[in-house]
């Protein structure tokens, strides 16, 4: 078909108009389109694994009730409406209470990641990850051991090099370097020893 350019709907109603997501220095996003008063779940306009045929939304949306014609990815043009719609489902007030976000290939049962990783438990991605983090603080630890390990050797080193100063001294000099270690053993009287005497 090729008259595509000539579909033409009117009182399209506007149920919301979202902001593009951003993200922090760590690229976790901090606003959450999805979340509404009543569904309090951090969570983004994208349903999990994209939608079809389209991907992830990153730019401003605008979402609208009922379907829109053409491929996913046409752009579309919208203007305002010229006649005023009178009626009274057109005055109603727009309270959002819950978007679903839930897989659309196939029977998607969960609404983010975080709920089908309780639901299910850590996946094979999930335990790789650990490991590697796990192996990476191992590594950090070694290297923070092998570094004291450096620092203690130096100061082994210079005691080495004191013990080979005093090497080749004799052992009277090695004494008086470390300084007598006799006591007087304090006795006095019948316990002191005698001093003896030359002969003549």
């Amino acid at each position: 078909q090729k008259g595509y350019f000539h579909r033409t709907e009117i009182h399209k109603k506007i149920y919301k108009v979202g902001k593009a997501i951003s993200y922090d220095e760590n690229g976790k996003p901090t606003n959450f389109e999805a979340t509404t008063d009543h569904d309090i779940t951090q969570k983004n306009i994208t349903p999990m694994g994209g939608f079809v045929g389209y991907g992830i939304v990153k730019q401003d949306f605008l979402m609208i009730k009922g379907t829109c014609p053409g491929i996913r990815k046409r752009p579309i043009t919208l203007r305002k409406a010229i006649v005023q719609p009178s009626t009274t489902a057109a005055k109603e007030e727009i309270k959002l209470r819950f978007i679903d976000t839930s897989s659309k290939y196939g029977h998607g049962r969960f609404q983010t990641k975080d709920e089908k990783k309780q639901w299910y438990g850590k996946t094979k991605k999930d335990k790789l990850a650990e490991a590697k983090q796990k192996q990476k603080e191992r590594a950090e630890r070694a290297k923070l051991r092998k570094q004291q390990k450096a620092a203690k050797g130096t100061r082994k080193d210079d005691d080495d090099e004191e013990d080979q100063s005093s090497k080749y001294l004799s052992k009277s000099e090695k004494r008086r370097q470390k300084g007598s270690k006799k006591k007087d053993s304090g006795k006095k009287g019948k316990g002191a020893k005698k001093k003896t005497k030359r002969k003549n």
